[in-house]
């Protein structure tokens, strides 16, 4: 389970609404603070949001927003400004956390982390080269940089993503990062 959370200063959505107290779980194999990352700059976010985003890489939903009291207009505001990014439907970040991960690994961890939130499965695990990524294994320069995924129950693909379903037994599944 993790407790969603991101860092910040006070602004004017401080006095709003603050469910941030809920628990949800996010994935099996994301740690919350990969080599190679810089302090989280999430400034332009009210204090429950940052504190979300801290725990989740830098990201937050649509869902996280609306709990801290933004409302649909302001996160669509943010966004056209640039003080917000759009990583995937309904995963945000600020552009600072976006820089920090240019490397190619780092970057895909955030991806993979974009599809999770997105998908909001908690069984499914990433697997396959993401996975290798995420270890530090080598992985071919060639190899698409899709993220790749794996659950029980499902099969999907997506932008960017690419599910297959297969049966995951607790011994198959290293559980590192904000839930583990």
């Amino acid at each position: 389970m993790v407790d969603h959370a991101v860092h910040g200063a006070v602004d004017s959505h401080t006095a709003r609404r603050s469910s941030a107290g809920r628990r949800s779980r996010v994935h099996n194999l994301l740690s919350s603070h990969p080599t190679g990352f810089a302090p989280l700059q999430t400034a332009p976010v009210h204090p429950l949001l940052r504190a979300r985003a801290e725990q989740q890489l830098g990201l937050f939903t649509a869902v996280d927003a609306r709990r801290a009291g933004y409302e649909h207009a302001e996160i669509r505001t943010l966004c056209t400004s640039g003080r917000w990014v759009r990583v995937r439907r309904g995963v945000y970040t600020t552009p600072h956390v976006l820089v920090d991960a240019s490397t190619g690994s780092a970057r895909h961890r955030l991806d993979c982390l974009a599809v999770l939130l997105d998908l909001a499965r908690p069984a499914t695990a990433v697997s396959h080269a993401s996975a290798a990524r995420l270890h530090g294994l080598p992985v071919r320069r060639d190899l698409a940089t899709t993220v790749r995924l794996t659950d029980a129950d499902c099969w999907r693909r997506g932008r960017g993503f690419l599910m297959k379903q297969a049966p995951l037994g607790p011994d198959e599944v290293l559980p590192s990062g904000p839930s583990g």
